[in-house]
Protein backbone atom coordinates (compact mmCIF):
# COMPACT_ATOMS: atom_id res chain seq x y z
CA UNK A 1 0.00 0.00 0.00
CA UNK A 2 1.36 3.40 -0.99
CA UNK A 3 1.22 6.40 1.36
CA UNK A 4 -1.68 8.82 0.88
CA UNK A 5 0.80 11.52 -0.16
CA UNK A 6 1.88 9.48 -3.20
CA UNK A 7 0.52 10.65 -6.57
CA UNK A 8 0.45 8.34 -9.57
CA UNK A 9 0.79 9.03 -13.30
CA UNK A 10 3.02 11.55 -15.09
CA UNK A 11 1.93 14.43 -12.86
CA UNK A 12 2.62 12.23 -9.84
CA UNK A 13 6.12 11.39 -11.03
CA UNK A 14 6.91 15.08 -11.56
CA UNK A 15 5.34 16.16 -8.27
CA UNK A 16 6.92 13.36 -6.22
CA UNK A 17 10.35 14.16 -7.70
CA UNK A 18 9.85 17.88 -7.04
CA UNK A 19 8.84 17.27 -3.42
CA UNK A 20 11.62 14.75 -2.89
CA UNK A 21 14.23 17.27 -4.02
CA UNK A 22 12.81 19.91 -1.65
CA UNK A 23 12.34 17.66 1.37
CA UNK A 24 15.22 15.16 1.23
CA UNK A 25 18.68 16.58 0.82
CA UNK A 26 22.30 15.81 1.53
CA UNK A 27 23.67 17.71 4.53
CA UNK A 28 26.28 20.35 3.74
CA UNK A 29 29.11 21.40 6.06
CA UNK A 30 29.84 25.10 6.44
CA UNK A 31 33.61 24.96 6.78
CA UNK A 32 33.86 28.40 8.44
CA UNK A 33 31.83 27.12 11.40
CA UNK A 34 33.19 23.56 11.57
CA UNK A 35 35.64 22.95 14.44
CA UNK A 36 36.54 19.42 13.23
CA UNK A 37 35.15 17.75 16.35
CA UNK A 38 34.04 14.83 14.12
CA UNK A 39 30.87 14.20 16.13
CA UNK A 40 28.98 14.03 12.84
CA UNK A 41 31.32 11.30 11.58
CA UNK A 42 31.25 9.30 14.81
CA UNK A 43 27.45 9.27 15.04
CA UNK A 44 26.45 8.74 11.41
CA UNK A 45 24.60 5.38 11.46
CA UNK A 46 25.62 4.46 7.90
CA UNK A 47 29.11 6.02 7.77
CA UNK A 48 27.99 8.56 5.18
CA UNK A 49 29.90 11.40 6.86
CA UNK A 50 33.54 11.32 5.80
CA UNK A 51 36.58 13.60 5.84
CA UNK A 52 37.93 15.11 2.65
CA UNK A 53 40.33 18.03 2.33
CA UNK A 54 40.30 18.44 6.12
CA UNK A 55 36.52 18.87 6.48
CA UNK A 56 33.61 16.44 6.81
CA UNK A 57 31.18 15.92 3.96
CA UNK A 58 28.15 13.71 3.40
CA UNK A 59 28.54 10.95 0.83
CA UNK A 60 25.37 11.23 -1.28
CA UNK A 61 25.41 7.52 -2.15
CA UNK A 62 25.41 6.44 1.50
CA UNK A 63 23.31 9.17 3.15
CA UNK A 64 19.88 7.98 4.32
CA UNK A 65 18.64 11.48 5.22
CA UNK A 66 18.38 10.80 8.95
CA UNK A 67 20.09 14.16 9.64
CA UNK A 68 21.78 12.96 12.83
CA UNK A 69 24.87 14.91 11.76
CA UNK A 70 22.95 18.18 11.60
CA UNK A 71 21.13 17.56 14.86
CA UNK A 72 24.28 16.68 16.79
CA UNK A 73 26.65 19.34 15.44
CA UNK A 74 27.51 21.58 18.42
CA UNK A 75 28.70 24.38 16.12
CA UNK A 76 25.59 24.47 13.90
CA UNK A 77 27.97 23.91 11.00
CA UNK A 78 25.76 21.50 9.05
CA UNK A 79 22.86 22.81 7.03
CA UNK A 80 20.18 21.06 5.04
CA UNK A 81 20.11 23.00 1.74
CA UNK A 82 16.77 23.35 0.07
CA UNK A 83 14.75 22.46 3.14
CA UNK A 84 12.01 24.72 4.38
CA UNK A 85 13.41 24.36 7.90
CA UNK A 86 16.71 25.94 6.85
CA UNK A 87 14.90 28.91 5.32
CA UNK A 88 13.01 29.44 8.58
CA UNK A 89 16.24 29.14 10.62
CA UNK A 90 17.98 31.74 8.47
CA UNK A 91 15.12 34.19 8.91
CA UNK A 92 15.10 33.71 12.67
CA UNK A 93 18.87 34.34 12.83
CA UNK A 94 18.45 37.65 10.98
CA UNK A 95 15.85 38.82 13.51
CA UNK A 96 18.24 38.31 16.46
Amino acid sequence: ILPTTFSSGISGIIMNQFLSNRINCVPKVITERCKLCQICIEHCPVDAMQISEDFPYANRDKCISCYCCQELCPEDAIILPGRLLEIIRRRSRKKR
